[in-house]
């Protein structure tokens, strides 16, 4: 789960990390920016980055230029994320700025410290422009951090060690206490005697929120509006921006299907898995979703029957090309248990299937309106 950038600030200065002085707003509250001092940055409160390229991030001097600054955020779109709250808070001057986080390393089986002596928007084309500024340490999880931790980023960043070892203690406090599998200042700022945390990103583990009830209670995070939807009907799903809507059952099945529509000219939509064993409700939940996707052309659906039964599957399919009103191909590979059952159901609702992945793919793709 992602926190939004004032939730994550609120964690790390329980942390002792300085932060802006801000407040939260809550779209269509009253605004009171009680003794916040100008000039304010204003900042959209979305789950993803790239705020400041979407215009999601504007100064204000006044406290009109703030309210007209907030009526233009808050129509703004940012990743496919409606703006539901606004982070104001009290500009700061800047004399450095640099990169630090924590993250999950997978590659290497551990914690990675990461500094980078460029911070900003335009850190990730900083790392791979100039490597060099990019220092990483990694963590063993069996430790804690060291002062040679410490002092390996404090020779690369060129900051003291005594101004770097409470951040640096505090993001790791963060990182473990919170089951976080990132957490990330960014810039981090030298001001005078002190760094501030200008901006921040932490990333909870969804395997360890049973053990974060306060995070555990907060809408889940990280998903598009069309995702969430996905989600509160059960449907395990992830949106893209194609026009062939994908179906499978299990997860390598359908990566494999999105891989085959890609490499045939299609572009697929989404990635849906239904699961092994998935019940002809499932089926029908699913095509029904795809179907009501305005960018969806052409749906391709490709079942390899085991514990799947070819027939369910089929009773699914013919159950949602039924439904009220709606005219999108449908294209099925069914093969596996049940499957002279599942084609009846489908011939008798007017649908044909292939036993051939390649074959389905390349229909689905030119009834989509792609080659073939």
């Amino acid at each position: 789960m992602r926190l939004f950038e004032h939730e994550a600030k609120s964690i790390l200065r329980e942390y002792g990390v300085p932060v802006p002085n801000g407040l939260t707003y809550s779209l269509g509250g009253e605004l009171n920016l009680g003794s916040l001092r100008s000039p304010f940055y204003v900042k959209a409160q979305v789950p993803v980055g790239g705020r400041g390229k979407a215009g999601g991030i504007l100064l204000a001097r006044t406290e009109d230029e703030v309210i007209a600054h907030i009526k233009r955020i808050s129509g703004l779109m940012i990743g496919g994320h409606p703006v539901s709250s606004i982070l104001i808070e009290e500009s700061h001057v800047i004399e450095k700025e640099f990169y630090l986080s924590i993250v999950v390393d997978r590659t290497l089986e551990c914690y990675t410290l990461i500094a980078g002596s460029e911070g900003g928007i335009d850190v990730e084309q900083s790392s791979r422009m100039s490597p060099e500024t990019i220092l990483k340490v990694p963590i063993s999880p069996l430790r804690e951090i060291r002062d040679f931790d410490i002092s390996a980023i404090s020779m690369h960043l060129g900051v003291a060690p005594a101004l770097l070892k409470p951040i640096v203690h505090a993001l790791w406090g963060a990182m473990v206490s919170m089951d976080a599998e990132l957490v990330e200042v960014n810039p981090l700022i030298l001001q005078g005697q002190r760094l501030v945390a200008l901006d921040s990103k932490i990333q909870i583990d969804d395997n360890a929120l049973f053990r974060q009830a306060a995070i555990s209670s907060l809408p889940p995070r990280g998903r598009s509006a069309e995702e969430a939807a996905a989600f509160s009907q059960g449907l395990n799903y992830v949106g893209l921006d194609g026009e062939i809507g994908i179906i499978g059952n299990g997860a390598g099945l359908t990566m494999a299907t999105m891989d085959l529509v890609k490499s045939n000219g299609g572009r697929p939509a989404n990635f849906l898995d239904l699961g092994g064993g998935a019940l002809s409700e499932s089926f029908k939940r699913g095509v029904l979703f795809l179907m009501a996707l305005d960018r969806v052309k052409a749906i391709l659906i490709n079942i390899f029957g085991g514990i799947t039964r070819c027939d369910e599957v089929a009773r699914g399919i013919a159950a949602a090309v039924a439904e009220k009103g709606y005219k999108k191909p449908v294209v099925v590979r069914l093969l596996g248990t049940n499957e002279p059952e599942g084609r009846a159901i489908l011939e008798a609702a007017g649908i044909g299937a292939f036993s051939e992945p390649a074959e389905a793919s390349s229909r689905a793709i030119a009834l989509a309106g792609g080659r073939t």
